[in-house]
């Protein structure tokens, strides 16, 4: 039926078939020329409004980034720091470990460094997604394990004087650390 009615109004209407049947074959949205045509039409619109001294204004300050360099906080000088954390004598996975710089240093303020340990307790620090290591200098350290138990949500499984009320410190220094914590449960 659908056949019938395209081929009577193809008699007719040549041009309005043809889109028509294009747009039933390949649904508008999707098609890549109808898309390049909706946003060139949209571009054409948000351009026409604009002066010329906006114009050059905008494309200038899209530019800015590209010469701002990578736009981060110096990295300041980085030991390398490894260690194993024990709870009573177990090696303590999945576990939290970060070292909060004490002091600022002298390349700008220094980030905290994290880790997480592994099935055997291992941890290797790292200063952010690209660079390993912490800064160097006083450290206060902080470990903690929430529990993988859903009925006990939120349970944190390390001691409060290991987290939230450290009384662990570090001192990194320059090259590589290895720092290791035997955390007592009682």
């Amino acid at each position: 039926l659908l056949i019938k009615e395209n081929a009577a109004m193809m008699a007719h209407h040549r041009g309005i078939l043809k889109t028509r049947l294009f747009c039933f074959v390949i649904p508008s949205p999707y098609h890549p020329f109808l898309f390049i045509h909706r946003t060139v039409g949209l571009m054409k619109l948000i351009f026409s409004s604009l002066s010329y001294t906006n114009l050059l204004f905008l494309l200038l300050l899209c530019s800015l980034p590209g010469c701002m360099g990578n736009g981060g906080e110096p990295t300041p000088d980085l030991g390398e720091v490894t260690g194993t954390i024990t709870l009573d004598g177990t090696p303590l996975s999945k576990a939290n470990v970060t070292f909060q710089p004490a002091a600022v240093g002298d390349k700008g303020r220094s980030r905290a460094s994290s880790a997480i340990t592994s099935a055997d307790g291992q941890f290797k620090l790292a200063y952010n997604s690209d660079t390993s290591g912490a800064s160097i200098g006083k450290h206060k350290v902080i470990i903690s394990k929430m529990s993988d138990n859903p009925e006990e949500a939120g349970l944190q499984l390390v001691p409060t004087k290991y987290n939230d009320a450290t009384e662990l410190t570090a001192d990194v220094v320059a090259g590589e650390n290895t720092i290791n914590f035997d955390l007592k449960s009682k």
